[in-house]
């Protein structure tokens, strides 16, 4: 059987950092991974939000389309209705 080896040995000692080095690289590793896993989940909840915004910018341009053609139409009724005034007077004071 062998005797144990002294914690005050420098191979021992030198294990020891190491493996505590170790344990220390693991936990930061372990810390960064569940990082990156919500920074993925986020990026997930920003993509959809994104794409809801999206459809709602285009309902909204659909609908300033249609107003915009709707204020071009009321605009031409305008036009005509002042050239047929004008017509009209013209008839009338001849």
């Amino acid at each position: 059987m062998r005797a144990p080896i002294p914690l005050s040995c420098p191979s021992v000692a030198m294990r020891l950092r190491s493996l505590n080095r170790s344990k220390a690289i693991s936990l930061e590793i372990c810390e960064k991974t569940a990082t990156l896993e919500l920074s993925g989940k986020r990026i997930k909840e920003c993509e959809t939000e994104l794409k809801q915004e999206r459809g709602e910018l285009q309902n909204m341009r659909s609908g300033h389309s249609t107003v915009l053609m709707e204020v071009d139409r009321l605009k031409q009724e305008l036009v005509d209705a002042a050239r047929n005034r004008d017509e009209e007077y013209q008839a009338n004071t001849k």
